[in-house]
């Protein structure tokens, strides 16, 4: 187990930040998000990782010690060690690579992070033009004499896809980061299609 392993097993994200002066709800332990001006608390503080559902910055403690001070990981790890007077033998600063390794490690992750940010923000903005066409096809469209053989397609389409891109809207919000990147494998296609969809729907000029 290497030094960041330790911290990270030894720390939690409630831990870290009560000592270190963030504000939390202590029920469902959401707070104000670190990376922008988060005027309502969409961070969650889980064990061994943040995630904000806002601009989709996540981490583990170090990184968020490193926020907060704007420090390297290797002294957001040091002073977690002082911090929290862990018991933990590090020779970080006499080993060249392993700090290397780690800010590899940390690019890299940011990398994912960013792409994954993108391809949600992106998924979220689809599914919710799509939503706003559905409910409004929904609502407007209504046969007069609730005959579905008579009803305008876009109303059974909404009928159709409605309560489906509800879910998946949900699902991508308010699941957690491992269902949410799965599900951005998982319905990517169906994603292009809603797109594509959209387009139709507006190049037809109905």
């Amino acid at each position: 187990m290497n030094i960041f392993t330790e911290i990270n097993s030894a720390v939690s994200l409630e831990e870290a930040a009560s000592l270190y002066g963030i504000e939390f709800n202590h029920r469902n332990k959401m707070c104000n998000c670190l990376f922008h001006n988060d005027k309502h608390p969409s961070m969650k503080l889980n064990k061994d990782y943040y995630y904000c559902f806002s601009c989709g910055a996540h981490g583990d403690v170090i990184n968020m010690v490193q926020q907060l001070y704007n420090l390297s990981a290797i002294d957001a790890a040091k002073k977690i060690i002082s911090d929290f007077n862990l018991n933990v033998q590090t020779e970080l600063s006499k080993n060249p690579s392993i700090i290397t390794q780690k800010q590899k490690e940390i690019e890299y992750r940011k990398e994912l992070e960013r792409a994954f940010a993108t391809s949600r923000r992106d998924a979220l903005f689809i599914l919710h033009e799509y939503h706003g066409l559905l409910l409004k096809w929904k609502r407007e469209l209504v046969p007069e004499d609730m005959n579905l053989d008579n009803a305008n397609p876009l109303f059974l389409e909404a009928l159709n896809n409605f309560d489906r891109i509800d879910a998946m809207i949900d699902e991508l919000t308010y699941g957690t980061m491992q269902e949410q990147i799965d599900f951005i494998k998982s319905f990517n296609k169906e994603v292009e299609k809603i797109e594509k969809r959209i387009n139709e729907f507006k190049s037809s000029g109905c």
